[in-house]
């Protein structure tokens, strides 16, 4: 299986207004940002797909999504190839024993089949999202 994580959200904007020239008009407007991350794994051989959404993306979640995989998959032992992102390898990192990473070259997400699912998320997302002039 090939496995990524990836974040979508929402940041609003400032919008433009009318006003009467020369005045400066006083919008009041807060920032924000509101993001999920969402780690998935594919199996280009069948398509199995697993999800499962996450509150960030650090050390701690890809050993719960590594389990969550662990147990929706039968097999003893399952290969999961990932990229090099620094949360998925080092000495801390606790996997179950059901599941092996191999690292993905460098700087090649074309080589991993989850990255066109991010991007057919993501178009499908914007055409239902409402759009604001």
């Amino acid at each position: 299986m090939f496995a990524d994580e990836a974040r979508f959200g929402r940041m609003n904007r400032q919008r433009p207004c009318w006003a009467p020239i020369g005045v400066r008009p006083e919008v009041a407007s807060q920032l924000i940002r509101e993001y999920v991350y969402l780690y998935g794994a594919v199996s280009p051989k069948d398509g199995t797909c697993v999800y499962l959404i996450m509150p960030a993306a650090r050390h701690g979640m890809l050993p719960d999504f590594s389990g969550h995989l662990g147990q929706k998959i039968s097999q003893a032992l399952h290969p999961a190839v990932v990229d090099g992102a620094g949360n998925h390898h080092g000495d801390e990192l606790m996997i179950p024993v059901n599941i092996m990473l191999h690292l993905l070259p460098p700087y090649s997400p074309e080589l991993n089949p989850q990255e066109n699912l991010w991007d057919e998320f993501v178009r499908k997302s914007s055409r239902t999202m409402p759009s604001n002039p």
